[in-house]
C-alpha cells in the first residue's frame, strides 16, 4: 500500500471511529465497519439488532444511516471528497452501504461546525424553556432533512396529540409484552451491556412533564429533571416517499444533519421512536401525515434550561468492536 492509500484508509478508520458518536436505537450502536485502502463499507450488526421492537429493522438502519452522515462529516472536515453508495450489494441486505474517497476537496467552515457538533451531541430528554423555536431556525432544520430528499413536517397541536396518543399506546404494548420488556431492560439500567445500551443517569428520576411521553424503560433513572413542561416544544416527523431499507439509510442520515444543525443553532433534541416501532401505530403516524409520505422518526425539538446540568453522554464501543481494517 502506497503512502498516500495508507494516508485515506486511516482518515477512514478515524471516520469510522466518530461514526461510533451516532445516535441510535437504545444506544445498540447496531453498525459494523470493513475498511480496505480508499473504501468504508458499512454492515448491520446483527448481535445489536433489537429482534422483538425492531422486526424488519426499521431502527436499526435509521441508526446506521446516522452512523454513516457522522462518517461523512468527519472526512469532509479533513478535506476529502467521497462517493456513497447506498445498499451496493442487492443480494446482501447486511450491506448498507459504500463510502469511497475519490479525492481531496476544500475544507468548509460548514464541515468544521458539524464535526464540533458531533462532538457534543447528546439525547436531552430534559424539560424546555417556555421558548418557542423561530422560523429561520426551523427552516435551517428543514434544509438539512432536504438534503438527503427527507421531509420534515412541523406538526400543530392536534397534531402533536395524536403523536402523543399513538407513543402512548405503543409503549404501552411494548411493556405489557414480557418479550419486549425484557429486550428493553437488556439495553437500559443496570443490566446493559458495557459501552452500550442507556445507562441509568440518562434515564429521568420521574415521568417528564411533557406533550409527548418520552421514552418508558420499565424503570426511572437518576438524571433529575423539573416539572416545568415542554409547552413551547417543536414536534416534528421526519418522512419521505419510500418505506424501503435504501430510504431508511437517508432518513438515518437526515436525522444526523438535523440534530448537528441543531446543535449549531442551541436547539435540544430528543428523539421519538416508540411509535415507528409498532405497524398499527405507524399507520397512525402516516395518518398525522395525511398520506403525503411514510413516517421514519418523530423529534421533539427546543431550548433546555441553561441553568440544569445536561446529562452526561451515553457509552460508546471501542473501535475496534465495530471497525475492522482489511490487508
Amino acid at each position: 500500500m502506497d503512502t498516500d492509500q495508507a494516508t485515506i484508509e486511516r482518515a477512514l478508520v478515524d471516520a469510522a471511529t466518530i461514526a461510533g458518536r451516532a445516535p441510535s436505537i437504545h444506544n445498540t450502536q447496531p453498525w459494523r465497519w470493513r475498511i480496505h485502502g480508499a473504501v468504508a463499507d458499512l454492515f448491520a450488526e446483527s448481535e445489536r439488532h433489537l429482534r422483538v421492537s425492531d422486526l424488519d429493522r426499521r431502527m436499526l438502519i435509521t441508526s446506521c444511516g446516522a452512523a454513516l452522515h457522522h462518517a461523512a462529516i468527519a472526512l469532509a472536515a479533513r478535506g476529502y471528497a467521497f462517493d456513497v453508495d447506498r445498499m451496493p450489494d442487492p443480494g446482501d441486505n447486511e450491506h448498507l452501504a459504500r463510502i469511497t474517497v475519490t479525492g481531496q476537496v476544500a475544507v468548509t467552515t460548514a464541515a468544521t461546525r458539524f464535526l464540533e457538533a458531533a462532538e457534543v451531541r447528546q439525547t436531552d430528554r430534559r424539560p424546555l424553556l417556555g421558548t418557542s423555536l423561530p422560523p429561520d431556525v426551523i427552516d435551517a432544520l428543514r434544509r438539512a432533512a432536504s438534503a438527503f430528499q427527507i421531509g420534515f413536517d412541523v406538526l400543530d397541536r392536534g397534531q402533536t396529540i395524536e403523536l402523543a396518543a399513538a407513543t402512548a399506546r405503543a409503549q404501552r404494548d411494548e411493556t405489557g409484552d414480557v418479550s419486549a420488556y425484557v429486550e428493553l431492560s437488556a439495553w437500559s439500567g443496570m443490566h446493559r451491556p458495557g459501552g452500550a445500551g442507556v445507562p441509568d443517569e440518562n434515564i429521568p428520576d420521574r415521568p417528564t412533564a411533557t406533550t409527548v411521553p418520552s421514552r418508558d424503560f420499565g424503570h426511572v433513572g437518576t438524571l433529575a429533571v423539573s416539572d416545568a413542561h415542554d409547552n413551547a416544544a417543536t414536534y416534528v416527523i421526519l418522512y419521505g416517499l419510500e418505506d424501503v431499507p435504501a430510504a431508511w439509510i437517508r432518513a438515518g442520515e437526515a436525522l444526523s444533519s438535523v440534530w448537528l444543525a441543531a446543535i449549531e443553532r442551541g436547539v435540544a433534541v430528543l428523539p421519538l421512536s416508540a411509535a415507528m416501532e409498532s405497524a398499527a401505530t405507524r399507520h397512525e403516524l402516516r395518518r398525522i401525515l395525511c398520506g403525503i409520505g411514510y413516517p421514519y422518526l418523530a423529534m421533539r425539538l427546543g431550548v433546555s434550561d441553561p441553568d440544569v446540568a445536561p446529562p452526561p453522554r451515553t457509552p460508546r464501543l471501542p473501535a475496534a468492536a465495530t471497525i475492522e481494517v482489511l490487508d
